[in-house]
């Protein structure tokens, strides 16, 4: 009996030392993991250790309204988080973000922090704040294993509720307490100084550490009273009521006969050096039981100890991120009521063109056997058409611009040949609107170039479409270009447009001219036609092509845009064929195209220059024309969105069977980017015939 008694009695000394043990080694990894937070900048009061290997994890530190329990599965957690501190709506995304595969992603030795906001919404009350993933170590695959995940809550205003305040630092403290051996170097770290005093007879006994305002240093011991009454002198005046509270022994033994062990205000105080301050006075109390050598028996008195620490720098951060949390909320705001405004102005510019269309096609139902009427209202179309075309290019160019999507393309042109074809253009809208056009071209000596020519043209027909809109009836519109200076690999260009139309404010053009859909008059939409984004886009593109702009505008006056502009040379000066004198009777082209409008609007165009054209109405059909003729044509005109086989894998089954034929994407979508090991070249839809003579002059004649 006795023997297993023994037994027994050493299993349980056995499993408490292994119990002890395991509670040391717990310990010194949370003080590791604590200083290594430490080091990284980070000071935590709510944060828990996992483990990604064992979907563990344990508190490491946690203050009074800590939601986790103290261990758990990290999968479990996860649902708890997301259920405390994100909006409904957002806990789908967020679980996506926060599970293993993704921090695996996220968070590695290259990238040790991760940052996750978070809002909640909850009765009325706003909770904000992020989550951050601290990387601690990787297994042996190089997968994360251990981290940190600390969470860090914003206060919305200044003023702390005290009760809140006072446990913030309160749990800092204990915190800090339970993980230093040596517990005055604990309170040491907390604060700048540290009062001991009894408070039962009115008496400071001590001052620790580095004192706050030398000048009023006091021969200890002191009254506490005394003491703190020419403290006050020092305290700002809006803080007085704060300080009031500890202003007297008498307010604090009545605070702590109410039940409080402690109390935290703040205050600001002026320094000797006129420096204004934020001190947080910390007063920990507790009661203890001395003989009075005087009465001869025992008493109860009350301690207290008084920690001073400068929050000036806490003050400052604090003010700095409600300053960037309060400028991103005012950043979405802004952004909702922008799209709003968008959808309404493009609701408005859209339909218009189109109510007009509609409109033209009643008239031309109604009047089928008048020549003139039909002519009249055709024209008309022709107009709504090409400005709803130029509607939505702006939104489509301004969106690529916005999200760095705008792809620039550096390739030969004639500068001379591109101002040619857009003075044609621009006389053709001057002559309607009664308004005389003038083009100049000063010391320009080099004309072959290499760069982006279709953006170049892009800035200045926005510049002269505005000269053109916001004219005066019988105005006059000046173009210049001049190049101002070249070496013997670049050049570099000015180009000019000068009006006489109704001008802007200088607080128009800083403010207002660069901003989507601004126009300088409040009429404007409906007297001049336009989104609004036109100088948005010059200016993006003249930033992406790397110039500068200039503007002068005086109301009533007129406005002058100066742009500049650097090119590389083309020292191959190859002369641009005429495309007006496209003749393609020898050759074959394969049309492909699912839409049957857009099939015969391209046909239109190819039968105008004779060339011999076969059609495919998806791209597996294309592949099967080029198969059964292999060295047939002489260029492939490929849609990209089609049924059974899209434009792009039916040019990579065509490049196998022939790699020489030249292939060019015709799309709609904004985004689309050719890949060049398939595609030569693109043509956006609708199709212009102009730029499509100018790929058959490039690749066919």
């Amino acid at each position: 009996m006795n023997f297993f008694v023994r037994r027994i009695k050493i299993c349980i000394i056995d499993k408490n030392q292994a119990k002890i043990k395991e509670a040391k080694q717990k310990r010194n990894l949370i003080l590791n993991v604590i200083q290594q937070l430490k080091e990284k900048g980070f000071n935590f009061s709510d944060c828990i250790y996992c483990d990604a290997k064992t979907d563990a994890y344990f508190t490491l530190r946690a203050s009074h309204s800590f939601f986790l329990a103290e261990d758990g599965n990290y999968s479990g957690a996860i649902e708890q988080i997301l259920n405390e501190l994100f909006n409904e709506d957002k806990r789908m995304d967020y679980r996506n973000v926060l599970n293993m595969n993704s921090l695996n992603k996220y968070v590695t030795k290259d990238n040790p922090i991760f940052e996750i906001p978070y809002y909640h919404q909850m009765n009325n009350a706003e909770l904000k704040g992020k989550i951050i993933v601290v990387y601690l170590d990787s297994d042996e695959y190089g997968n994360l294993h251990h981290f940190v995940l600390g969470f860090k809550m914003y206060s919305d205003t200044i003023e702390m509720d005290e009760k809140k305040q006072l446990r913030r630092y309160y749990d800092q403290l204990k915190q800090s307490i339970l993980e230093n051996a040596n517990y005055i170097e604990a309170l040491m770290n907390m604060a700048q100084s540290i009062f001991s005093v009894n408070l039962t007879q009115n008496q400071i006994d001590g001052i620790y550490d580095k004192y706050m305002v030398e000048n009023i240093r006091p021969a200890l011991p002191c009254s506490y009273e005394a003491y703190f009454k020419q403290w006050k002198s020092n305290v700002l005046e809006d803080c007085l009521g704060s300080f009031g509270i500890v202003e007297s022994c008498q307010n604090l033994l009545n605070r702590y006969k109410a039940g409080d062990k402690y109390v935290t205000i703040e205050y600001q105080i002026k320094m000797p050096d006129d420096r204004v301050i934020w001190v947080q006075e910390m007063i920990l109390m507790s009661e203890e039981i001395i003989y009075d050598i005087d009465i001869q028996s025992e008493r109860n008195i009350v301690r207290a100890i008084l920690l001073f620490r400068n929050t000036s720098a806490f003050h400052e951060k604090e003010d700095r991120e409600k300053e960037k949390l309060q400028l991103a909320y005012q950043k979405v705001d802004l952004e909702s009521k922008a799209k709003t405004d968008f959808m309404n102005r493009m609701s408005h510019d859209i339909r218009t063109p189109i109510n007009g269309i509609l409109g033209m096609m009643q008239i031309i139902r109604k009047n089928w056997g008048d020549m003139d009427k039909l002519d009249d209202s055709l024209n008309k179309m022709e107009v709504l058409t090409k400005h709803l075309n130029e509607l939505v290019e702006d939104i489509l160019n301004m969106s690529k611009l916005e999200s760095d999507h705008m792809e620039i393309v550096n390739e030969p042109f004639d500068l001379n040949y591109m101002v040619e074809e857009l003075n044609s253009l621009i006389d053709a809208q001057v002559s309607l609107q009664n308004i005389t056009y003038h083009k100049h071209m000063e010391n320009v000596v080099h004309t072959h170039l290499i760069g982006d020519a279709l953006q170049l043209r892009r800035i200045l027909i926005n510049l002269l479409t505005n000269a053109i809109k916001y004219n005066k009836p019988n105005g006059t519109i000046d173009m210049y270009v001049r190049e101002i200076k070249s070496d013997d690999s670049k050049v570099t260009f000015e180009f000019e447009i000068k009006d006489t139309g109704i001008g802007m404010s200088k607080d128009y053009i800083e403010d207002h001219l660069f901003t989507p859909f601004s126009q300088a008059k409040q009429d404007a939409r409906t007297r001049y036609e336009g989104t609004g984004l036109g100088m948005s886009i010059v200016k993006g593109l003249v930033d992406k092509l790397g110039g500068n702009i200039e503007v002068k505008s005086e109301v009533g006056v007129g406005t002058q845009i100066k742009v500049v502009l650097t090119y590389q040379l083309d020292t191959s000066k190859n002369e641009k064929q005429d495309s007006s004198k496209l003749d393609l009777k020898d050759k074959r082209i394969l049309l492909v195209e699912d839409n049957e409008i857009n099939m015969e609007v391209a046909e239109f165009y190819l039968d105008a220059v004779h060339a011999n054209v076969d059609k495919a109405w998806n791209g597996l059909e294309a592949v099967e024309k080029v198969k059964e003729q292999p060295n047939q044509y002489s260029l492939i005109l490929m849609d990209i969105m089609m049924p059974k086989m899209n434009g792009d894998e039916a040019a990579k089954c065509i490049r196998k069977i022939n790699p020489s034929i030249p292939i060019v994407a015709m799309s709609a979508q904004s985004e689309y980017s050719i890949d060049q090991t398939i595609m030569n070249d693109s043509i956006s839809k609708p199709i212009d015939e102009q730029k499509l003579n100018h790929i058959l002059s490039k690749y066919v004649a």
